[in-house]
This record gives structure tokens, sequence and C-alpha cells, in this order.
């Protein structure tokens, strides 16, 4: 369907971060024919779009009767069960990007958003090419392999995520809108330790650790760099806008007013990474966390996911949408 400034906004559900954790459909204005697949496994479902195939079946399922989530968190868990327990073999051949996910959708049963925005002329206005032909061949994957995939045939631009129960699927700076973000606080004290050198108590010499502080400075260091960097980078407005970071004599402080971005040194002042699109800093022993997901999942990753209810034989679907069907 249509969203607010001509976006066209496409609705319809385990991979471990670096502080653990394990890692949605779309909706048209005119749904595609749906057809009962007669031919299917008794535990297999498939989509197929004008020249692309996706087919899938489940590893873990839980009864046709079982209770639906009742909270947001257990049916973000389910849509998560959609991507972890389906092993899915996926052909599509210069096939629309939008029509793949159509696909993708039907086959899962995840609610999707896709973020594309067209004039009435149909010109591409924001947002991703729907329009972008793609090319893939998998066998054998999970949902989260064919994402990446996906993801990796759109753009370095391009990323997905799990907001709330809804997988979205666009460019990076449409899903870390401000209201896609959320906080997450992360306990490192055990992170925050470094074991003594033994070795050399018998030469009489002391060995300077790195204390509590520093070592979770050297954390978020870590983490700015290799989990999405480009979120931890500053706002052009704020790049020549960071605190000092070299030697420090006494207890300095930084101002709590100032508008500096950035401090990685414990010396200076608390340490902290408030960048474009993520913000992270340091409390006593505890690391606090601000971004969308498609950051969060590479440092908490995702809870465990929950097996997909299994519909009876006549409810499972194979669609066939219309060959250049349009949302």
């Amino acid at each position: 369907m249509r969203g607010p400034g001509g976006a066209f906004i496409l609705m319809g559900g385990l991979v471990g971060g670096l502080f653990g954790g394990t890692m949605g459909g779309l909706a048209f204005a005119s749904p595609p024919t749906v057809q009962a697949d007669t031919s299917a496994s008794p535990n297999a479902a498939a989509a197929t779009t004008a020249s692309a195939s996706v087919r899938v079946e489940w590893t873990s399922t839980r009864a046709a009767d079982a209770p639906a989530p009742s909270d947001d968190a257990t049916r973000r868990r389910e849509q998560l069960g959609r991507l972890a327990f389906a092993r899915l073999t996926i052909e599509a051949e210069e096939v629309p990007l939008r029509d793949v996910l159509r696909a993708l959708r039907k086959a899962l049963g995840i609610n999707l958003m896709f973020f594309e925005e067209r004039s009435a002329g149909g010109n591409l206005v924001r947002g991703l090419d729907g329009d972008a032909l793609i090319e893939l061949v998998l066998s054998d994957v999970d949902g989260y392999t064919v994402l990446d995939a996906l993801v990796a045939l759109a753009g370095p631009d391009a990323s997905w995520q799990l907001n709330g129960s809804v997988v979205e699927f666009g460019l990076k700076s449409h899903l870390a809108r401000d209201e896609a973000r959320r906080t997450e606080v992360i306990e490192a004290g055990d992170l925050s330790h470094i074991a003594p050198d033994f070795a050399s108590c018998d030469h009489g010499k002391s060995y300077n650790r790195l204390d509590g502080s520093e070592v979770l400075a050297d954390l978020i260091r870590l983490v700015t760099t290799h989990c999405e960097p480009r979120a931890f980078e500053a706002a052009p407005e704020r790049v020549h806008d960071a605190a000092p970071t070299g030697a420090a004599s006494g207890p300095i402080r930084s101002n709590p007013n100032t508008a500096a971005w950035r401090n990685l040194d414990p010396r200076v002042g608390p340490v902290y990474v408030h960048g474009r699109w993520a913000s992270i800093q340091s409390r006593d022993t505890q690391l606090v966390v601000t971004a969308p997901d498609f950051v969060l999942r590479r440092i908490v990753g995702y809870p465990s996911p929950l097996p997909p209810r299994l519909l009876p034989p006549s409810q499972r679907p194979i669609a066939n949408p219309r060959v250049g069907a349009r949302p």
C-alpha cells in the first residue's frame, strides 16, 4: 500500500551479538492470488512470483492451536522464529527486489515493511529502488541469510532490522529514524577486569594493569569501529567537536553541557560516543547503548526465537502474483 508522501510500505517475522543473544508479511493494495499447495510436503509452504520462487520447510514448529502471542516480546520472538527455523530455497533471475520480498513474505508469513517512495509519475524519490533487478539462488538457508544476501545486492546503504514485530527493509538512514531506536543497558563488569601478570612477581616488578574505566573505553572503541561504524560517526555538524583525547593530569572532568560528540579517554571524563544514528556511554560497570535494531543486533544479538505455529495443510499458501503486478 502507499504510505505518506507516496511511500510504498509493504507490511505483513539467530544471530549472536558481541555480548550474546540470538537473532517479519507484506500487504499489498491488490493481494496476489493465493492457492493451496497440494504438492507441498506436510510441513512446507512455497511462494512464487514472476521468475522468482521461494520455498520453505520448517525445522521446528508449534501446534496450530497453540496460543497466539499475547505480548510484544513474544510476538517479536515468533517473528524471529519464522527466520531462524526456516530452511529456504530461493531462485530469482532478474526479478525486481520488491517482488522478491513479496515472495519471501508469502513463504515465511512474516511482517515486513519495504521503504520506497515514488512520485506520481513513478520516479524514485527516496528509499530503495524496488524495481532494481535481483539475481539470487540459495538453497537450504535460514531467513537471516536470505535477508543479508538481499541487503548485499541492494547496496552498501541498505539493511534490515526487526522493529517491534515487523521486519523493516530499506536504507539505513530510514531504519535509523528516531522512533525506531531503543536503549539497551549491558552489564560489562566481568569484562572490565584485567588479570594480573604473576610472572613478574619474582623480579620485583609491578604490573600496571588497566583499570575498569580504561577497559570499558577500549570496549567502546571496539564496538564503535566494528559494529556498524557509520552509525557512530559524528553528524556532519559535529564532526570537529570532540572532547580532547590526549594525556591529562589530575581529575579533569568534561563539562556536562558540552556539545562534544566523543570522548574515549577516561582520564578526561566520562567515556561516550554520540554518533549520527547511535550512541554509547559507560556508567560504572555498564554500557548504555541507544540505537536502531540493525546496530543493536550486532552488539547484543536477539532473544531466543519461538517456533512458528504450524498451519493446517489447507491453509499453507502458495502465491502466484501476476507478472509485473505492482503494490
